[in-house]
């Protein structure tokens, strides 16, 4: 993923895949030259980061990867 990638889905629900195998939905609400930021919209793990409600920056470096749902 990279900042031009990333543009096409600003303001759009996704799911998010940065490199574990929990199902993380998401509304991507900003893209900059580093990365993306999402508001979390639901998640199947334990991990209080991603909450739903929380803000989550994930940096392009981090093989981000997503798909609009």
């Amino acid at each position: 993923m990279n900042y031009s990638a990333a543009q096409l889905f600003l303001n759009k629900n996704v799911i998010v895949y940065p490199g574990d195998t929990y199902k993380k939905t998401a509304k991507v609400i900003a893209v900059d030259e580093n990365g993306v930021t999402f508001e979390v919209i639901s998640y199947n793990g334990n991990d209080d980061v991603w909450k739903p409600g929380k803000l989550r920056f994930i940096a392009y470096s981090a093989r981000l990867t997503m798909s609009e749902i």
